[in-house]
């Protein structure tokens, strides 16, 4: 059961309830006690005059002021709870659309506003683009050329190589006969004795030593 404060959110709203002579609803005025009387009671106002039965007083105490001249009507919260719960349930629920709705209109605002700063970015990415695009083309051409110009030297230095290879094999060979010569001559030598080197030149080789000896050019033989 709802307590009695949870109803005041309905004073001032209009509530189907019926009545003989009333076929609209009827505006919640008051919700209390009245002087006097027991029991809670509900203070309408009928929006029609001479329909009630008073101008929102009982007893010279006025209680809430009515519209028309004498529209007012109190009635026994029992008799009227079935309609306040429903008018109740009703109000809240349309409060909760209303801040459904509220919360739907501020993320939309929010939404458009993230739309608008991103096609701003995407205008000014766009411009920087067409700004750097024509940069990049020129440095990628740059760049192209000197990979062909790397290529070329690479395929002139291969070339070369090779060639120096092909002169390289009979140099060697040459070379290597060049330095078998004088040590087939000095192992000839060594086993000679005498060896006339010369017209003017003999070498004697003896047991004990070996002498060198020279003769005039009038000893020859």
């Amino acid at each position: 059961m709802l307590s009695v404060s949870e109803y005041f959110s309905l004073i001032g709203h209009s509530i189907p309830i019926s009545l003989k002579d009333i076929k609209h609803p009827i505006k919640l005025k008051f919700i209390g006690y009245l002087q006097g009387r027991q029991g809670l009671y509900c203070g309408f106002d009928l929006l029609e005059s001479n329909k009630g039965k008073n101008n929102g007083s009982v007893d010279e105490i006025e209680y809430f002021k009515t519209e028309f001249e004498m529209s007012g009507l109190f009635v026994p919260f029992y008799k009227v709870e079935k309609e306040l719960d429903i008018s109740l349930n009703s109000l809240t629920k349309n409060n909760n659309n209303n801040v459904d709705v509220n919360a739907l209109v501020i993320e939309n605002e929010c939404l458009k506003k993230i739309v608008e700063s991103q096609q701003v970015l995407t205008e000014e990415f766009s411009k920087l683009v067409s700004e750097i695009d024509p940069t990049i083309s020129n440095w990628e051409i740059e760049m192209s050329k000197r990979q062909d110009e790397i290529k070329q030297l690479q395929f002139e230095n291969e070339l070369l190589k090779r060639n120096l290879e092909k002169q390289q094999l009979p140099i060697d060979e040459n070379l290597d006969n060049f330095l078998e010569t004088p040590f087939k001559i000095t192992k000839n030598v060594a086993h000679m004795t005498p060896i006339a080197l010369s017209k003017n030149h003999l070498y004697s080789r003896s047991k004990q030593d070996q002498v060198l000896i020279r003769k005039s050019s009038d000893d020859n033989l």
